[in-house]
């Protein structure tokens, strides 16, 4: 049984109904019991790594190297019959090594490197995971991106998106082929950073009126508004990801690009 480094395992040996199950880890039977079920009575040496159903079958919570190996199963019936049975565990380790999360100021370029060797086969994906677009690909050392004036991809897969603007901002998968045929993914996160360089220093009008401070914050995806001075400053208005809430929205609104509004102008919202 060959399983994923990272994933969690079931051995599942067809038990019904039992309330006597040994499980033993290596080649000498006897000398690493690791779980029991002893009437009904479950128990394991180290619950952070194994658990043991109901039915008896064995858990191991997350595979890693040294969970490869042998397990044996000792199962007495409910007629005082013995019986034993060897699984064999091949650990098969995962390749791609991606950051979870990357920000890139406005403009720049990116380029995302999950750690993999020379020609890999790779797929690059963008969007939601309920819709996503292929972008990028690589085969046999055979590069194709859907637009090379946005996307690149180098020998080694990593994923390049050039002079990264707000609408690029999301979600990245990427889908690496394997050579046994099997395949494994990560997903990345890409944020844009922005700083506030063009709000103005005083904004003034009349009484009654009402003003719009607009900081030139365009695919910003989340901006949040205070009111007062530092450290008696009260949150008034936020974005993020497309939601807009204000604290009271008869004083106050906040528009698609970040700007703040500030409705009915009086002295006190000076």
């Amino acid at each position: 049984m060959t399983v994923a480094e990272g994933s969690a395992l079931t051995i599942n040996c067809g038990l019904k109904q039992t309330t006597n199950v040994k499980w033993y880890s290596g080649t000498a039977l006897g000398s690493n019991l690791i779980a029991t079920m002893d009437g009904g009575t479950i128990s394991v040496t180290d619950d952070a790594v194994y658990g043991l159903t109901e039915e008896g079958s064995l858990i191991i919570k997350s595979l890693q190297n040294e969970h490869a190996g042998q397990y044996t199963i000792e199962h007495v019936s409910s007629e005082r019959i013995k019986e034993r049975a060897t699984v064999v565990i091949n650990i098969k380790v995962l390749q791609l090594d991606c950051p979870e999360e990357l920000v890139v100021k406005r403009g720049n370029n990116l380029t995302i490197n999950c750690g993999l060797g020379e020609k890999p086969s790779v797929r690059w994906y963008n969007g939601t995971l309920s819709n996503l677009t292929v972008i990028a690909n690589t085969e046999d050392g055979k590069k194709s991106v859907i637009d090379d004036k946005v996307f690149g991809i180098k020998q080694d897969a990593s994923l390049i998106i050039k002079h990264i603007r707000p609408e690029q901002e999301g979600v990245y998968l990427v889908e690496h082929f394997m050579p046994d045929t099997s395949k494994e993914s990560r997903t990345v996160a890409v944020k844009i950073s922005g700083t506030i360089t063009r709000c103005p220093e005083k904004v003034s009008n009349k009484d009654g009126s009402t003003i719009i401070i607009n900081c030139h914050l365009d695919g910003m995806s989340s901006v949040k508004w205070y009111f007062g001075t530092s450290p008696n400053c009260f949150p008034i208005a936020k974005t993020e990801n497309g939601t807009f809430s204000v604290a009271h929205e008869q004083i106050h609104g906040i528009n698609a690009n970040g700007s703040l509004i500030v409705k009915d102008l009086r002295h006190e919202q000076e």
